[in-house]
């Protein structure tokens, strides 16, 4: 029986690699805050004193009270941008505090 060819570019391999050893997770979880700042800009990410990523939940503390606010009625808007950074749904929920 013939063995069946599939070709699949290095970064696709490397891809798979990270999703089956569950590596993908802590490769977002590092690279959110430098996706952060590019994403919301400068100001935001001034005021952004802590962020992680847990799972599929991007956790946000803001120090500024009216900025929290105005934040927290974007929510939809800031998990597709950042799943947008990151070309593909890594975030499903924002929280902010």
């Amino acid at each position: 029986m013939p063995r069946k060819s599939v070709e699949q570019g290095i970064g696709e391999v490397i891809k798979d690699l990270f999703k089956a050893y569950h590596i993908d997770d802590k490769v977002y979880a590092i690279r959110i805050g430098d996706v952060w700042e590019e994403v919301m800009g400068k100001t935001v990410a001034r005021y952004t004193t802590g962020i992680r990523l847990e799972k599929d939940v991007l956790h946000i503390r803001i120090d500024s009270a009216p900025l929290r606010q105005e934040l927290f009625f974007h929510r939809d808007d800031i998990r597709q941008r950042i799943n947008q950074a990151f070309a593909e749904e890594v975030v499903r929920e924002v929280h902010i505090r």
